[in-house]
């Protein structure tokens, strides 16, 4: 597991900004396997209510690891089996490679 702060903060602006290619999907949660061992307190309960459409999409890597996204991913996991898809940018290359892409260009 890595430290939270060792990830970037992402989104589609910043993947583009940085010309790191992605792919919009829909997968099942089950599918996404989070890599972050540290949260920050959070209190998802008051969260459910509006993430059913409204939540931006997780980032994941080649292989699915969960890059950003960890709050929402666990408060999507809470919520199955009511949520059966969730919307993710998928990057083409591993998340160490994203990780030394962000240390090495900031």
């Amino acid at each position: 597991m890595i430290s939270r702060s060792d990830l970037p903060q992402l989104n589609a602006t910043v993947l583009i900004k940085n010309n790191i290619p992605y792919e919009y999907l829909k997968v099942t949660p089950s599918s996404i396997k989070p890599i972050q061992r540290d949260r920050l307190p959070f209190d998802d309960n008051r969260y459910i209510k509006i993430i059913r459409d409204t939540y931006n999409p997780l980032i994941v890597d080649k292989d699915f690891n969960l890059i950003d996204g960890h709050h929402r991913y666990d408060i999507i996991r809470r919520m199955e089996p009511e949520m059966t898809s969730v919307r993710v940018l998928q990057l083409g290359m591993s998340y160490q490679e994203v990780i030394n892409h962000f240390k090495n260009n900031s």
